[in-house]
């Protein structure tokens, strides 16, 4: 229909008169409940020429061409729908052309199947007449007016009634999603996508993950379909959100989807263990028992678990690991797990506080194996028990020109014992010289003593003095090390040669 615009004058014979004429065509009519789709409007000129000039074609097409083209779409108060785009603008749309225009629409979700009639108005305007003597031009406008039927289609309809999830912060869980068809349709051979909308709860690090629903689903009949989710240890007991949608065949065998459902995901508290108590017999250069005991906070029990404990200093070992580990099996909630293992502080370590940590490894209540956050905790080894010794009872019987001895008692004072003691006499002299440089004592616990004594030769040429002797102790460890002890100097006196008597017979 149209409605003409400016009033017409008079037109000569030497002119050119025309007007467009626009048509409509929508491809695609069909529209689904709850749908947010495009409804595409063509926008046809076959405009025409009421009195022409061939030898003037550039004329003819000033007179068939629309201008100013302005297309909106109405809402019709009985048609489910609602329009979300203004009015479409061309600058101009010559005869013979066309031009696509595309408007939102949205569906709604309760719309009735059937056919629905929506207007489409469009106004334009254009050159009336072109007066070939004087090029002068008579201008119109007219608004025009098309009917376009809009579809909505008997299809199954979805909707999420439940949502059920043991996905736990730090760990894997089962999301389970329970969806109804609402519609009015059969879906067939139909798959469930799921899609998280954060980076914290994935599909095993994914951000979908999609479900096969088995046989026919029918309208009123509900299907649950299970996920796995993992949530990062940086996730948060707050509603995460997800969507859902459906991908099926209709009853023509046509492949359609859904529009998105959006769901919500918290995931449980995280699974949290604590160290309530540790002990070691730890000391530098020694091999001790480390004792940890750790309690399961919760909130589930942990099945077939593991305790790891992990030194960071080389100077402090399991063994030749830098990790030992125990079996504790399993770990109800609420209750504790001691953990013995041994533990070596090198020689090289230092008595300072060295940090180790304890990691559970646990199956979950789902058979999903995880671990728990590395708990951290200190242990100082207790300085190197040392041996000592100390000598008494020294004396000497050493006189120039004779062979002489030395003699005392060494005694550990330490707190370690001592094997394969040995008394080493280290002072080097060209007139007071041992026979033998080494005196083995043996084993000497902690507070026993044993004696010593060097067989000496003084030279003739030795000065009767007070002489200074050093003497050193050698010993071996309980862990077979063989250690030097302190030096312990020795006084003894070298007395003078004895006088030489002639006796002769008279």
């Amino acid at each position: 229909m149209a409605v003409p615009g400016a009033a017409a004058g008079t037109v000569n014979h030497n002119a050119v008169t025309g007007q467009p004429d626009l048509e409509t065509s929508v491809p695609d009519t069909e529209v689904q409940p709850g749908e947010q789709t495009a409804l595409t409007v063509i926008i046809y000129n076959d405009g025409r020429v009421t009195d022409g000039s061939p030898s003037n074609p550039d004329a003819e097409q000033q007179v068939k061409t629309a201008r100013s083209v302005r297309v909106e779409v109405e809402d019709d108060h009985d048609a489910p729908v609602t329009v979300n785009t203004n009015e479409q603008f061309l600058a101009s749309l010559p005869d013979g052309g066309s031009a696509p225009l595309d408007f939102g629409l949205t569906v709604d979700r309760n719309a009735t199947p059937g056919e629905y009639e929506l207007t489409v108005n469009a106004s334009y305007n254009y050159t009336r007449a072109v007066d070939l003597e004087t090029g002068r031009t008579e201008r119109a406008s007219t608004d025009e007016t098309f009917n376009v039927t809009l579809v909505v289609e008997e299809t199954p309809q979805f909707e999420v009634v439940d949502v059920a999830s043991s996905a736990r912060v730090g760990a894997t869980g089962s999301v389970n999603v329970t969806m109804e068809n609402t519609g009015a349709e059969t879906a067939r051979n139909a798959s469930v996508s799921l899609t998280s909308r954060n980076t914290d709860l994935t599909f095993a690090g994914a951000g979908s993950a999609s479900r096969y629903v088995d046989g026919p689903w029918e309208p009123g009949e509900r299907r649950t379909v299970g996920y796995r989710v993992a949530a990062t240890r940086s996730a948060s007991q707050q509603r995460y959100a997800f969507a859902a949608q459906v991908t099926y065949e209709n009853t023509e065998g046509n492949t359609r989807q859904s529009r998105s459902l959006s769901l919500g995901v918290t995931p449980e508290p995280e699974q949290t263990f604590t160290v309530v108590e540790t002990a070691h017999g730890v000391e530098v250069g020694e091999e001790g028992e480390v004792t940890v005991r750790l309690r399961n906070d919760g909130p589930v029990v942990a099945r077939d678990a593991s305790v790891t404990l992990q030194s960071s200093s080389g100077e402090l070992v399991f063994g030749e690991s830098a990790s030992a580990r125990q079996y504790v099996g399993r770990w109800a909630t609420g209750a504790t797990r001691t953990v013995v293992v041994n533990a070596t502080a090198l020689p090289g370590a230092e008595a300072r506080n060295y940090s180790l940590t304890a990691t559970v490894s646990y199956e979950d209540d789902e058979g999903d194996s995880t671990e728990s956050r590395p708990l951290q905790f200190g242990l100082r080894p207790a300085p190197e028990r040392e041996v000592e010794f100390d000598e008494s009872d020294v004396s000497s019987n050493l006189r120039v020109g004779e062979d002489g001895t030395l003699s005392g008692t060494i005694t550990n004072t330490g707190e370690e014992r001592a094997t394969n003691v040995v008394v080493v006499f280290e002072t080097e002299s060209g007139t007071v010289t041992p026979l033998e440089r080494e005196y083995p004592v043996g084993t000497l616990e902690p507070g026993d003593s044993a004696s010593f004594e060097f067989d000496i030769e003084v030279s003739g040429s030795a000065e009767a003095r007070p002489r200074q002797f050093t003497l050193r102790p050698r010993y071996r460890t309980d862990d077979d090390e063989q250690r030097q002890g302190e030096s312990f100097d020795v006084r003894g006196e070298v007395q003078p040669e004895r006088d030489i008597f002639d006796v002769s017979a008279t």
